[in-house]
């Protein structure tokens, strides 16, 4: 009988026991998510929408440039003061160049000053070549120079023996000699006559040759070189001959 009397009291005392645990467990619990909650790690920053800690200051999300040494510094001054020595060294040189040129104005009057040359026209019996001066541009003196044999003599009697539709289509000089290119009227539009054809080609050599620094004249015709005009052998470059000329 002690035994089971034992026994239910123990029981009794266990059924106690358990909700008194069961509440201070409980009670302990909380008192551990209390903790937690209040002693837990801070939340982490991931920075601002720009990419960078929302907490530091703004100049230092400003790029900022890298100090300068003093060598560099000293190189950038030399740098500069080069610069503008060879400004200074251009603006004497335009100088320069400047003081060695001419006015526009002298340029200008020079290129459009007069010269007096002599053309050659054939006499009233088309025997003799005559001369006429005549005032012509120093600017391509050579050209005109023949336009001057397509117009009309100022003389009465004297006859141009240039037709007048040739054209020209180059001359140039070289070493002392013209090279003298016409349009294919100067061959088929003169007047054909072996003294005619004498006269014409001498008419034109005498007026070039009346610039110092032409010697001789070569003919072309459409680019290629004329040999011939009639009777006349015309192959080599022409010299003046004054003998044509009437005194």
């Amino acid at each position: 009988m002690k035994s089971s009397k034992g026994v239910k009291t123990s029981y009794k005392r266990s059924l106690i026991i358990f909700p008194i645990l069961l509440i201070f467990s409980a009670f302990l619990i909380l008192g551990i998510s209390s903790c937690s909650r209040d002693n837990g790690p801070e939340k982490i920053d991931i920075g601002s929408s720009e990419g960078l800690p929302a907490h530091q200051p703004p100049e230092v999300q400003e790029q900022t440039e890298e100090p300068v040494t003093e060598d560099e510094d000293e190189e950038q001054e030399s740098k500069d003061v080069n610069a503008v020595d060879d400004d200074d060294a251009i603006a004497d040189d335009n100088g320069q160049e400047d003081a060695k040129k001419p006015p526009k104005e002298e340029l200008e009057e020079k290129a459009s000053e007069p010269i007096t040359v002599r053309a050659y026209y054939a006499d009233s019996q088309v025997q003799h070549l005559v001369p006429e001066e005549r005032l012509i541009s120093d600017t391509h003196k050579y050209l005109s120079a023949f336009m001057e044999l397509l117009k009309k003599p100022l003389e009465p009697g004297n006859i141009s023996l240039v037709p007048e539709n040739t054209r020209v289509n180059r001359i140039s000089l070289r070493d002392g000699n013209i090279e003298l290119d016409l349009s294919r009227e100067f061959v088929d539009e003169r007047f054909v006559s072996n003294i005619v054809d004498v006269l014409l080609i001498y008419s034109i050599v005498n007026t070039l040759t009346e610039f110092e620094e032409v010697n001789t004249v070569t003919f072309y015709v459409e680019g290629k070189k004329l040999d011939l005009i009639g009777q006349l052998d015309i192959s080599r470059p022409i010299h003046r001959d004054e003998s044509w000329i009437k005194n």
